[in-house]
């Protein structure tokens, strides 16, 4: 996967956690700052799929970090157009 899953929502639009794998690259890594998902925390989960050439969506959906463990918050589900 290119991109990450997804990012925090917070004051900003794109918020801490970023929600990606973990950079394997030196120089990349002297950037990277592992962050705890915590109670409280709310953030996007955006699973996308991409083809070459033909372009590709993605889905956001919230979710929110209880005491009971994630909970969704949206339910966003793929809508099909015929162009």
């Amino acid at each position: 996967m290119p991109h990450g899953l997804g990012h925090g929502i917070g004051l900003t639009v794109h918020d801490s956690p970023d929600l990606r794998r973990r950079p394997t690259h030196e120089v990349l890594l002297n950037n990277w700052t592992d962050t705890p998902v915590k109670r409280g925390m709310v953030f996007t989960i955006e699973p996308g799929i991409y083809e070459k050439d033909v372009g590709g969506f993605r889905l956001e959906n919230d979710v929110i970090i209880t005491s009971k463990g994630p909970q969704m918050v949206t339910n966003s589900h793929p809508v099909f157009i015929d162009l």
